[in-house]
């Protein structure tokens, strides 16, 4: 989890093979809960990024979670052209 300084948890860089990789996991899964998709985790008052930072340090997403090759489809917003 991130501590007060806003630095990510040294549990979820151990999990997951350093900062770099949090960051690319946490993103990730952060668009795929606003996307709609269903937490590993009983969500708390917290928002995506918390809750995706709990889920890599309670080992519920790990490294592999970087090779899968679908991503999140982006919803198109229509707006004026």
């Amino acid at each position: 989890m991130l501590d007060q300084h806003g630095l990510a948890s040294q549990v979820a860089a151990q999990q997951v093979g350093g900062l770099f990789n949090v960051v690319l996991i946490a993103s990730r899964r952060v668009r795929e809960l606003k996307s709609g998709y269903a937490p590993h985790i009983m969500p708390e008052r917290h928002g995506h990024s918390v809750t995706a930072m709990r889920e890599i340090e309670e080992g519920h997403i790990g490294k592999e979670y970087l090779y899968l090759n679908q991503f999140p489809t982006q919803k198109s917003s229509k707006g004026p052209k």
